[in-house]
């Protein structure tokens, strides 16, 4: 940091550092429901997206009960941590 508040960007600019507020919040609607990932959600979505195309464009693969269980168990772990945002 060159100053406080300030990161030097290589272009002659500073740009300013603000603290971002990610607590998980639960958006809802009449026709929709989007609410951070919980580990009970695992059976759920094994039951509804395995075996179909739902995850096909996901990072990584999720083509099993195990695969779906490590990503939602590393979702959780992940948002409890900081590290991301789930949703």
């Amino acid at each position: 940091m060159s100053r406080a508040g300030h990161l030097p960007n290589g272009t002659g600019w500073r740009v300013r550092l603000a603290a971002m507020d990610v607590t998980p919040v639960t958006l809802e609607d009449k026709h929709v429901r989007l609410e951070p990932m919980r580990l009970d959600h695992y059976e759920r979505l094994a039951e509804i997206g395995l075996g179909e195309d739902i995850f096909r464009y996901f990072p990584i693969a999720i083509d099993t009960q195990e695969e779906m269980l490590s990503c939602v168990q590393h979702s959780v772990a992940a948002t409890a941590s900081g590290a991301m945002v789930s949703g």
